[in-house]
């Protein structure tokens, strides 16, 4: 459980793509990559650990359509290649969407 929610937010940081969520195909490339770390991050049961999903989509509708495409390309559980410096930079916002109560993380 440990590793899993480490690994979830350092993939959200490298750039939102972690795993879980389908890409059912609709709304933006935006919105797909929001929906795809929500069900992600809501996945687990992380105790200790909120999202605001809020901000989420707040952070990842600031991606530009080629590097929401490389993110949805890579799939749930890859590492998209060729990610530009801003979408960079919006995985590590994205750690201010992500409240951590460290001593309930560890109790798990």
């Amino acid at each position: 459980m440990k590793s899993r929610l480490f690994a979830t937010l350092s993939v959200a940081a490298l750039a939102l793509a972690a795993c879980g969520g389908d890409d059912d195909g609709g709304g933006s490339p935006q919105d797909q990559v929001a929906d795809m770390m929500i069900d992600a991050l809501n996945e687990e049961d992380m105790e200790g650990v909120e999202i605001d999903e809020d901000c989420v989509r707040d952070q990842i509708g600031e991606l530009s359509d080629s590097d929401a495409e490389l993110i949805l390309d890579a799939g749930p559980d890859g590492d998209p290649e060729g990610l530009s410096t801003d979408a960079e930079s919006i995985g590590m916002a994205m750690l201010d969407c992500v409240d951590i109560d460290v001593s309930a993380v560890l109790d798990e």
